[in-house]
């Protein structure tokens, strides 16, 4: 009598086990503020063009990783929030009073809450179903630990590079977004991976998810183009001491390049997703004052 072959019956077992813990795992980020969670095959980052050619020698994840012998078989989840993170990370920091003396305290409360996280739903060692991972951060700018973080963001269709403003436009948020970790799992890639995970229309290219939010069919993606590209060069030109908008040295020069953030999100459905005052004044200066108002 033929054995029977059972692996395709422990491939869905496994898919149904890591569905459920992927599902867990967001709950609990989104819980923190990190409301942005996308699974990808971390192949796709690896053999993203980009990045090969980067001139910054941006890291290529390793080749081998744990009980996975071909690194580009291997899940990666990028974890980023939208102005959603804002509150959680506000009540934190305000009822901890360490955290008030540190120089980058987002920085440390999103390191904090991602290896909490993480440390809770997948190296839990009560659950039997254990998923080694590696955390890498976007803070992280050290040679062995600098990720792309926009590259991911693209190969996994989470969000689209827009090449322009040289950001990364979020179907719901818009550009209304920061990246903040990716998990790099010790755990095949299925393609199927998110049938039973709740995620954001599926666009196949940046021109696709841009006419799909505009406010007015009667602009084209031509004309609105060319009004970012004027906002992202008197940015540019803002850095030249030769130029006529010259702000070198001035501090509120950052708001040269919030003008094209605007820009990118006015002709579309995303200006309701704008940060709050506050959380606009301490990502584009970084002053803790801001902490402190909100």
């Amino acid at each position: 009598m033929a054995k029977m072959d059972n692996s395709n019956e422990t491939s869905i077992d496994s898919e149904q086990v890591f569905g459920k813990l992927f599902g867990k795992l967001s709950e609990e980020l989104q819980n923190v503020g990190l409301d942005i969670i996308e699974q990808f095959p971390m192949r796709d980052y690896n053999k993203y063009p980009k990045i090969e050619q980067n001139s910054l020698q941006i890291k290529k994840l390793p080749e081998k990783f744990r009980n996975i012998s071909d690194m580009s078989d291997s899940t990666g989840i990028l974890i980023g929030n939208s102005r959603h993170l804002w509150k959680p990370f506000l009540k934190y920091f305000q009822t901890h009073p360490d955290l008030q003396s540190i120089e980058h305290p987002l920085d440390v409360y999103v390191t904090q809450m991602v290896r909490q996280c993480c440390d809770h739903v997948l190296n839990n060692d009560l659950k039997k179903d254990r998923i080694g991972f590696e955390i890498y951060y976007s803070y992280e700018m050290s040679k062995d630990r600098l990720i792309s973080f926009q590259t991911v963001a693209h190969v996994s269709k989470n969000s689209f590079f827009y090449n322009t403003p040289h950001l990364c436009l979020h179907p719901i948020y818009g550009p209304w977004i920061a990246f903040r970790a990716l998990v790099l799992l010790d755990h095949k890639y299925q393609d199927n991976n998110l049938k039973d995970v709740k995620s954001v229309a599926r666009f196949e290219d940046l021109n696709q998810m841009l006419s799909n939010n505009l406010l007015s069919k009667d602009l084209t993606l031509e004309t609105i183009d060319k009004q970012i590209q004027e906002k992202m060069n008197l940015a540019l030109n803002c850095n030249n001491p030769k130029s006529d908008v010259n702000c070198v040295g001035n501090k509120r020069k950052w708001k040269l390049w919030l003008n094209v953030r605007d820009e990118c999100s006015k002709y579309f459905k995303w200006h309701a997703h704008r940060y709050d005052q506050s959380q606009l004044l301490y990502h584009y200066t970084g002053d803790k004052k801001y902490l402190f108002t909100s």
